[in-house]
């Protein structure tokens, strides 16, 4: 039983080892939508973001995959100099921005170019 541990072992060591497979290059895209304000109070009102879902779908068709999304802030409300001062209860930011970050496997005709370009700087 051990010898047989052993050779199977051995032989799934020996197949792991005779494939080489390539590595897989990825290409990244990031997709940024900001947030639009209420018109009669810009400063105090929150941001209202369109549906991304007809651009998100389009990347879709052409190979990309979303792989992560994040915010970023900014100060929205007055402290009047005061960082310790919040108007009201609420916190003294709203989402700026949302951003969407998408990446699709390099394709062939481009991976040879790219060796061909490291190549000819060589």
């Amino acid at each position: 039983m051990r010898h047989l541990f052993l050779a199977l072992f051995a032989l799934s060591l020996l197949a792991s080892c005779e494939k080489k497979e390539q590595q897989v290059k990825w290409e990244y895209k990031i997709y940024t939508i900001k947030g639009e304000c209420d018109v009669y109070e810009p400063e105090f009102s929150r941001r209202y973001f369109s549906n991304p879902l007809d651009s998100m779908n389009a990347l879709g068709a052409e190979g990309w995959e979303l792989t992560a999304s994040y915010t970023g802030v900014e100060t929205a409300y007055p402290n009047f100099g005061n960082s310790q001062y919040v108007t009201g209860l609420k916190s003294n930011t709203r989402t700026y921005f949302i951003s969407y970050v998408f990446k699709r496997k390099v394709k062939e005709e481009e991976k040879a170019e790219a060796e061909n370009s490291k190549k000819a700087k060589k």
